[in-house]
């Protein structure tokens, strides 16, 4: 491992780069999951790249706007596709991994914390605290998980301003040119923006800049500069006494009081600690009850491991600095998410991305001074069988990751008695047409939380995919008695009436929906419907223009106006409607049915015909398609083939004149 020390950086990064891309490789292809339908999937103003043109866009900082806009960017250029999504993920991981590596050798090159077993080990301990970071497996869920992106990319930032904060402090000591540590500081700066633009972890950057002065920065006599450390810690202060005087400080939650938080917190963060020393039973959803009094024995006793380990900080810090640099480091980055801030969400291990650097300096120094002098070697192999470890952890957690089935069967195993799992795994069921098991789920769902206004109305959706309608408009009933501004459940009621031919209740439901959610494309779609079917052909094109206008590419929509079109005459207009529905959903029979008529229409026989074939690709016994299509045979003077489609469409139950049929044999005969 010399090599290492004598070659410099180019091994270390172009291996981090490697073993990055060989543990994340199964994670390319993984669905999007949970909240990744809400920010990414479905249309929404933050995943709409021109929203960034605006620089007060920029400025909504509780927005996320970085993280949000690098989402936008892969929505314009990749749409569905989850690789693009993947491979960024993965990139701002690999980014992140390298710079663990060089911040790491910039600390362990301050003589403050040189010793005989870290001198002239800096690159090799630095590279060995990277490949932690980069390959434990509790990092799976900020880098396979693609909304939390923000958390891995807001890390990014964090530990890029850190590495500028500490060159820049150097470089000033050393009294170098001005411009150079001038420089360092406007990096700070920009990189800290960045990450506060990609996730609100990024506020207690100032507290890390003073952790970093306090165990690293020291003049040019050796000393700390107590002065300055004294001034941050004053304005941090200032600054945390007019956030809470001025009432600034955020809560996420009615539900939880600050106290219940904290003390639920002790308890989470001895999980975090127990997640990092030992990655077993990782879990996307914990069961986690709230702790409701300090008194309790698991509230004690976490309480007592917490400020031991705060404690620790203080007593380690001569004799093993790195060791209470990362303890410090762990409870800082953890202050927003694990502190007086209530979150719905109490416990997530995507949390402990950027924590996971503390941890990574911890372990790799304590395995350090484990060892006897001059037993280099047997700190490698110990340290390269841990990351090989962690890496093929990473590689099976990332198979879990792959499909919304695979993942939330996995939470339901570990968080049995919690309605959400057995909800989730229910619509993952759902959207793969497994509606008896997604039943299954959504009726231990609703016996584990019984007024969840979400658990009826996704099993109303099974139940209308099993035809039991009456089943459905029930639990859309209860659905809407447990929250009456649910808009979704509303139109799916709607659309339930539709099929009881109570246009005038779907009309009411869909307007309902609509006054609820004006956005909710599916709801003017579905009072559309229940216009057409009474007949009201102006104001159903009135709502197909509103549904279109709000999702241009709504393919049931285009259909449907292009019917429209093809009954008002307006040919040229239902086509272009018809071969935009087509365009983005190629499976959609009905229209290529529609678009056949309107090329009949104009007298475009051969694009009807095969408009006419692809239709019957999906539906072979149609016999009205069939009789179409003898039509438009006869048209092109092809008899036999007429003669047969209408033989095989009175087969399938089409009406066929008997005068059409007499007249293919009369010219079948000629012909002969």
């Amino acid at each position: 491992m010399e090599f290492i020390q004598k070659r410099g950086h180019l091994f270390s990064i172009l291996l981090i780069t490697i073993v990055g891309i060989i543990i994340y490789a199964n994670s390319l292809y993984g669905e999007f999951q949970f909240d990744d339908g809400v920010h990414i999937v479905q249309q929404n103003k933050f995943n709409d790249l021109s929203l960034y043109s605006e620089f007060s866009s920029w400025t909504r900082i509780n927005d996320r706007p970085l993280a949000y806009f690098t989402l936008a960017l892969n929505k314009t250029l990749n749409g569905a596709n989850v690789v693009g999504y993947h491979l960024l993920n993965l990139m701002v991981h690999l980014l992140t991994s390298i710079l663990v590596y060089l911040f790491t050798i910039l600390l362990l090159s301050q003589k403050v914390v040189q010793s005989i077993k870290i001198k002239g080990k800096e690159k090799l301990i630095a590279l060995f605290v990277a490949l932690i970071f980069l390959c434990h497996p509790i990092q799976t869920q900020a880098v396979s998980y693609i909304i939390q992106r923000m958390t891995s990319l807001a890390a990014l930032f964090y530990i890029a301003s850190c590495f500028f904060y500490l060159k820049a402090r150097l470089a000033q000591i050393k009294g170098e040119y001005k411009i150079k540590f001038v420089s360092f500081y406007v990096l700070t700066i920009i990189t800290a923006i960045a990450s506060v633009l990609s996730k609100q972890i990024a506020v207690t950057l100032p507290l890390s800049f003073l952790l970093i002065e306090f165990f690293f920065v020291r003049n040019n006599e050796g000393k700390r500069l107590d002065k300055f450390l004294l001034i941050g810690v004053i304005a941090v202060l200032i600054s945390f006494f007019i956030v809470i005087l001025g009432g600034l400080l955020p809560k996420e939650t009615e539900s939880i009081s600050r106290y219940e938080y904290i003390i639920t917190q002790l308890r989470v963060i001895v999980k975090y600690i127990q997640l990092l020393v030992l990655p077993i039973s990782q879990n996307l959803d914990y069961d986690f009850v709230i702790s409701k009094s300090l008194w309790g024995i698991d509230e004690l006793i976490s309480s007592v491991v917490v400020i031991s380990l705060l404690v620790s900080v203080f007593t380690m810090y001569r004799k093993y600095p790195l060791i209470s640099f990362g303890i410090a480091w762990f409870f800082i980055t953890l202050l927003v998410e694990s502190s007086i801030i209530p979150i719905r969400d109490v416990i997530f291990e995507h949390r402990l991305y950027l924590p996971m650097f503390g941890f990574s300096i911890i372990l790799t120094v304590v395995l350090l001074e484990l060892l006897k002098k001059n037993k280099q070697s047997q700190f490698i192999i110990m340290l390269s069988v841990i990351v090989t470890i962690y890496g093929g952890l990473t590689i099976v957690r990332n198979t879990v990751w792959k499909t919304k089935v695979a993942l939330w069967y996995d939470v339901v195993q570990k968080s049995p008695v919690k309605a959400r799992p057995h909800l989730n795994l229910g619509i993952a069921y759902f959207h793969s047409y497994k509606l008896v098991p997604a039943i299954e789920q959504f009726n231990i769902a609703n016996k584990l939380e019984p007024n969840n206004s979400q658990v009826y109305y996704n099993r109303a959706g099974a139940y209308l995919m099993i035809n039991q309608t009456e089943d459905a408009i029930k639990d859309l009933d209860q659905s809407i008695l447990h929250n009456n501004k649910f808009a979704e459940a509303y139109d799916t009621r709607g659309k339930a009436k539709l099929l009881f031919k109570d246009f005038d209740a779907a009309i009411n439901d869909c307007s309902k929906a609509i006054e609820l959610k004006p956005e909710l494309e599916s709801a003017w779609f579905n009072r559309a419907n229940a216009y057409l079917f009474k007949g009201e052909i102006q104001i159903a094109l009135n709502d197909l223009n509103k549904a279109i206008h709000l999702n241009p590419n709504f393919a049931a929509a285009l259909n449907n106006r292009g019917q429209i079109m093809l009954n008002l005459r307006k040919y040229n207009e239902a086509i272009a409607d018809l071969n935009k529905a087509i365009e983005n959903e190629p499976r959609l029979s009905n229209a290529y049915n529609n678009r056949a008529k309107a090329f009949y229409a104009i007298s475009r026989f051969d694009l009807s015909i095969k408009d006419l074939n692809t239709s019957l690709n999906y539906n072979p016994r149609d016999g009205e398609v069939l009789k179409l299509r003898g039509i438009c045979y006869l048209e092109q003077n092809m008899v036999a083939e007429a003669y047969a489609d209408f033989l095989k469409a009175g087969e399938y139950g089409a009406q066929i004149d008997d005068v059409l049929l007499e007249n293919c044999k009369q010219r079948l005969s000629t012909q002969n």
